[in-house]
């Protein structure tokens, strides 16, 4: 089936043959039987307007390019996977980016190292219970000066240090004072002086 417009050129191509069906126009549109678009397709885009889309095969679904979408679901019975065989996975948001797990835990591992990196902010880790397994013990040198090793402290706001291996955790006082709470003290004296 062919399709010309008024001035005779071939606009669309409709063919039923032994390979399959193939069709050839500029825009593609199927409605359900309400007359709700199903699947609408043009040159700049492809729209799905189904409530859920399942992809049956075993190998999943493939993107060559990237994916926006507000939400990623996995199924009431089945694991949700996000995975990349050969390359890296990278999850970016220009906002705050919230992982949450909470009736489970969440388990992150890598073959090479791992970074937790904060430009303007600090990295709080909150928990009851810390532990750090598998660390290296360091050996015993006969001079002291050439033995690079600290002390580990820890102030009552859960901040940490480093500290000479003799002796005890002794700091000056501005050290385990908040940051956070400095910054607007020096905003409120700031502002009432202006």
């Amino acid at each position: 089936m062919k399709a010309r417009n008024n001035k005779g050129f071939l606009t669309n191509i409709l063919s039923l043959g032994e390979a399959g069906l193939q069709a050839m126009g500029n825009y593609f549109l199927i409605r359900g039987t309400s007359g709700n678009v199903l699947l609408q397709v043009d040159p700049q885009e492809m729209v799905v307007s189904a409530n859920h889309i399942v992809v049956s095969d075993s190998g999943g679904l493939r993107l060559d390019g990237s994916l926006e979408t507000p939400l990623v679901r996995g199924g009431a019975t089945k694991d949700l996977r996000l995975e990349s065989p050969l390359k890296k996975v990278k999850v970016r948001s220009e906002g705050a980016m919230h992982v949450d797990s909470p009736a489970g835990g969440i388990h992150v591992e890598g073959l090479r190292d791992m970074n937790l990196k904060s430009t303007g902010g600090r990295v709080v880790i909150d928990s009851s219970k810390l532990e750090m397994k598998n660390l290296k013990l360091s050996r015993h040198v006969k001079d002291k000066k050439r033995q690079e090793v600290f002390q580990v402290c820890m102030c009552e706001n859960g901040r940490l240090f480093l500290a000479h291996r003799e002796g005890h955790c002794q700091i000056q006082e501005s050290m385990c004072r908040d940051m956070d709470q400095d910054r607007y003290k020096i905003r409120d004296n700031r502002s009432k002086h202006s």
